[in-house]
């Protein structure tokens, strides 16, 4: 059926010139991922493909290829309809999406490419495909 294909192409907005522009592809088709931009690089975890849920690390520096990052630490696993936002200092955070830990914060140190899952006594109620961002 049309709009069924897994997709791993990818697309960068230039709003100073108010195009798009095709950037290097993922390494496989993929959706309900999470994504963030941090210092420069993109920045991708999880989501569908073909295999089902995943919970792949890819880092990209436009417009070169991705690569996958090898995860040390308490990992956030396989998980879909996530958010990941930069925390700056260094750090990736990613909450929430469809598993069984959902409402969970994970905090990514970049420099050591290592997790660390974050108590918190007032997380939020489990949500799924949501949005979210880092604010100050």
């Amino acid at each position: 059926a049309a709009g069924s294909e897994i997709l791993s192409d990818a697309y960068m907005w230039d709003p100073a010139a108010r195009a798009w522009s095709q950037v290097a592809s993922l390494p496989a088709g993929v959706y309900r991922h999470a994504m963030c931009l941090h210092e420069g690089e993109v920045w991708v975890h999880g989501g569908i493909g073909q295999e089902g849920r995943h919970g792949r690390l890819l880092r990209a520096s436009p417009p070169g290829g991705y690569e996958q990052v090898e995860q040390k630490g308490e990992a956030p696993g396989n998980r879909a309809s996530h958010v990941m936002a930069s925390a700056g200092a260094g750090r990736l955070v990613l909450w929430g999406g469809t598993c069984q830990d959902a409402n969970e914060v994970y905090v990514l140190s970049v420099a050591e490419l290592a997790w660390s899952r974050v108590a918190s006594s007032l997380a939020p109620s489990r949500r799924d495909a949501m949005l979210g961002g880092m604010i100050g």
